[in-house]
């Protein structure tokens, strides 16, 4: 790739991208914190606990400071390239081809983004909030709980809010582990744009079977 060229997702070949930095990895750091925590209880009891706890907090900073880069189209995590890149060198810049008159985010799904710890100051609009929400989904079955949420919005003609903070919530889930267990409904989640969650398109096996369970 020479000096003028344009990176794209791996996965989409998109252009719109954005870099930021990957910040503290708290379920990492919990996690570690109570494995060697109880491990050194066990072994040295309570200051074997409190010095396992510490190491513990320490392993979720490891690779904090490392750039990902996020695709505002399909919302994909990968890491940059030694080359350089559209979406600079600055954490968290804009890619400048992104539309800066893209539909303002509607305060509940801030309030979501904000329980979620994604402070993202400066969000142009919510494309770019989707794709970061997406981007850190921890598996498939998460974005199938947030599928779901859209497909019943955009049924109910309803703006997409705090999904957490929804009295259906429940029923996302129970899509979400419906989903889990059938691999051409999960994939096809997968292949959801960011834009789709907003306007999700109603031919698509996504659609028909979160529409389908939620009935």
């Amino acid at each position: 790739m020479g000096n003028g060229a344009i990176a794209s997702c791996p996965h989409c070949g998109s252009t719109s991208l954005s870099a930021s930095r990957r910040g503290y990895r708290l379920g990492r750091g919990l996690f570690w914190a109570l494995a060697l925590g109880f491990f050194n209880f066990w072994l040295f009891a309570v200051p074997g606990f409190l010095v396992g706890v510490a190491v513990g907090l320490v392993i979720g900073n490891i690779g904090s400071n490392k750039t990902q880069v996020v695709c505002l189209n399909c919302g994909k995590r990968f890491a940059p390239s030694h080359r350089k890149t559209k979406a600079g060198a600055d954490a968290g810049q804009v890619p400048h081809d992104y539309p800066e008159q893209d539909t303002p985010v509607p305060p509940g799904f801030q309030e979501y983004m904000d329980e979620l710890g994604l402070d993202e100051p400066g969000t142009p609009g919510r494309k770019y909030a989707m794709a970061c929400v997406l981007a850190n989904m921890p598996d498939d079955k998460e974005r199938a709980i947030l599928w779901a949420y859209a497909v019943d919005c955009t049924r109910q003609r309803r703006t997409m809010g705090n999904l957490l903070r929804s009295p259906d919530y429940h029923k996302y889930r129970a899509f979400g582990e419906y989903a889990s267990r059938h691999g051409d409904v999960l994939r096809s989640i997968a292949d959801r744009r960011a834009e789709e969650y907003w306007s999700p398109a109603t031919t698509t096996k996504a659609y028909k079977a979160a529409a389908e369970f939620m009935r």
